[in-house]
Order: structure tokens, then sequence, then C-alpha cells
């Protein structure tokens, strides 16, 4: 049997982290704007892999779509850096990109 008194704690938990990440991201908004972050992003990739993708900001994130089929090679290098931002690939057909948050 589930115990709602746990149950309200762990709600109340997961409010107060969405809140916190709100805030988080709203102070991040003032210090280093997401447009900031994505000509950092930019700049991190080497010529022969911008070439390959679109950057662009989108509610507050920073997303990598690729402009045609990358091949395992482009696909493995521009995961890596995309991880190293603390980012990663989301897997949607046509609609895949990598996804790099603003914190």
């Amino acid at each position: 049997m589930v115990d709602m008194e746990f149950l309200g704690l762990l709600a109340d938990i997961s409010g107060g982290l969405k809140d916190l990440a709100a805030c988080i991201d709203a102070y991040l908004e003032k210090v280093k704007p997401v447009e900031v972050r994505l000509a950092e992003l930019r700049e991190a990739f080497p010529e022969d892999l911008r070439v390959l993708v679109d950057f662009e900001a989108v509610e507050g994130r920073v997303v990598i779509k690729p402009k045609r089929f990358l091949g395992r090679e482009n696909f493995t290098r521009i995961a890596e850096i995309v991880k190293q931002a603390g980012g990663e690939y989301v897997s949607a057909g046509r609609e895949s990109h990598f996804l790099v948050p603003k914190r």
C-alpha cells in the first residue's frame, strides 16, 4: 500500500525542485543569455562539423540540428562536444537533434 504522506512529500520536493530550476534559469539568463551560450557552443565545433549543423536558441536552450545525415564518425564527434557541454541527443526521426540546456 502506498503511503499518502510520503507521496505528498515527494510532490512537495518535486515542486520545490522545479521552482529552484526556474530561479537558476532566470539568474543564468541575466548572467549569460542563451545567445552567448549558443555562440560559445558554435565556437566549440571545428569548422568541418559546424557546416553540418544549424544552431538555434529555443526556449532558453540551444538546439543543434543536423543539415543532413552525419554518418557515424561525425555524429560521434558532435555527440562528444554536446555531452561535454551538458547536452544530449534527442532521437525523433527526421526531427532528431542535440539539445543543450543553458546551465
